[in-house]
Formats: structure tokens, sequence, C-alpha cells
């Protein structure tokens, strides 16, 4: 799944600042700062648009009469 992500360059700097993503909390407060730097020296336009990709995988499991269960909600 694709969706076209249009963000302003602050506010999205703030978010990787916030560590929005769990990624992020790997990094130290420095690594983290020379990361926003170096954004903000490659990027210098106001407004960030991307495609925001989402890969997804289903697990489907067998019980033992053969049904099939994908775990995915109410019956």
């Amino acid at each position: 799944m694709e969706h076209e992500l249009r963000l302003e360059r602050e506010r999205y700097l703030a978010m990787v600042r916030s560590r929005y993503m769990s990624v992020l909390s790997t990094f130290s407060d420095e690594e983290l700062d020379a990361g926003i730097e170096e954004i903000r020296a490659r990027h210098p336009e106001p407004e960030f648009v991307f495609a925001d990709r989402f890969a997804f995988v289903l697990g489907v499991r067998e019980d033992s009469t053969g049904t099939v269960d994908s775990g995915g909600g109410a019956r």
C-alpha cells in the first residue's frame, strides 16, 4: 500500500526529533541531531513530499479440523 505524504519540513523534523518511528529510539541524541542537520542540508525545501509505503504480512493457520484462521477479528 502506498500513500503520498506532504509535511512541512519543520513539522517532520520535530517528528524525527521526538522519535516518531521506533527505529529512531536506537540513536543517541547526538546522532539524531546530526541526522536532522544532514536532512536540513540536503533538503532545504519548505515541504517534504514522499510516498509512504506499508507492507503487510498475513499469517494463516489451519486448526485440527482444517478450518483456516487468519486471526482477523470477530466471528
